[in-house]
């Protein structure tokens, strides 16, 4: 690793006084306070005041840092902090990953343990700053502060939509409920082939799927009914709805749910229900209305009102708490 000249120390502050930890990431150091580290991690709230630590603290000379800890690359590659005398400044050489992102990941983690605001810019990051949380038993103070964050991260919401099943087993290791429930209705898409089935996860998987048939069972229950009670009656919405069949056919040459048409049936349904004809539109509207609700909370794009094309499921999908894979009463985890 190449020598250089150290960056400025990037100070914490609380109005309880001054900082009395200096972590030393790799050439960053970081001046913090023992009781915010304490209360948002176990592992320092167990580490930092060990019989060994506690040791070498009081040898420390005047007006040094109560707990002055810094880095220890392993033979694997990984790294991690350490107390006085056990981290060496030789095997930061080791090191073959990215020094900054692994810097920018762990000042994202400080920043949650402090209730500041921070910017998630991808997936990596994210993975990132959770494989941190999780090492220093921090996910709960991570969990809770991203969710202020998501509205200031673009990118990673909108890789909420593209790579929504690489997302939710964060997500679900973080227990962070928005997180979970904006993948889970993006894992939907495309009807035709829904991502849900690319998650690694097998019990991820198998409560997206469960997610995947509960989603079937409205669409089925809407076109029976608009089969059954409204095309009898009325030539013009018989006529409409054999026009968007048509129309959604031309994006899709797979099945409905059960696999017996040609037809994209997210788009057929959005045309349907964006009909401007006031003859038919209430016709329709009333049955489809369920499945056009969207229940995205972070990703609110808007599309021009009949550009149907980019609708390939449905963002209706309500995923109560008892269906989190996880028990919300838990608090220590």
């Amino acid at each position: 690793m190449a020598t250089s000249a150290a960056p400025p120390a990037k100070v914490f502050t609380t109005p309880s006084g001054k900082p009395d930890v200096r972590l030393q990431v790799f050439h960053q150091a970081f001046h913090l306070h023992s009781t915010v580290l304490k209360l948002k991690s176990e592992f320092f709230c167990k580490f930092l005041d060990s019989p060994d630590k506690v040791a070498r603290r009081l040898e420390a000379p005047p007006g040094a840092f109560k707990y002055d800890w810094s880095t220890m690359v392993d033979g694997d590659g990984s790294w991690h902090l350490v107390g006085p005398d056990e981290g060496e400044e030789k095997y930061l050489q080791n090191f073959k990953g990215d020094v900054a992102a692994e810097i920018a990941a762990f000042e994202i983690l400080l920043r949650a343990m402090y209730g500041l605001n921070f910017v998630v810019l991808s997936f990596e990051q994210l993975k990132l700053v959770t494989g941190m949380a999780d090492y220093y038993r921090a996910l709960p103070a991570f969990s809770i502060a991203l969710k202020g964050s998501f509205f200031i991260s673009p990118d990673l919401i909108s890789e909420t939509s593209s790579r929504p099943h690489e997302i939710i087993p964060i997500a679900a290791k973080i227990r962070n409920s928005l997180l979970y429930r904006e993948c889970l209705i993006h894992t939907m898409a495309p009807w035709s082939k829904p991502r849900y089935l690319l998650i690694e996860d097998e019990d991820l998987r198998r409560l997206a799927a469960a997610a995947y048939a509960k989603l079937e069972r409205m669409v089925w229950q809407t076109h029976s009914e608009i089969l059954n009670e409204f095309l009898g009656f009325n030539v013009d919405a018989i006529m409409l709805f054999q026009s968007a069949q048509l129309f959604a056919a031309r994006f899709s040459n797979t099945s409905l749910a059960s696999g017996q048409s040609g037809v994209a049936l997210p788009q057929m349904y959005w045309l349907l229900y964006e009909e401007p004809s006031a003859r038919v539109s209430v016709i329709f509207k009333y049955a489809i209305q369920p499945l056009m609700k969207n229940n995205l909370v972070l990703d609110r794009r808007t599309f021009e009102p009949r550009d149907v094309s980019h609708k390939e499921s449905f963002l209706c999908l309500e995923i109560t708490d008892d269906e989190l894979p996880w028990d919300i009463e838990h608090t220590d985890w």
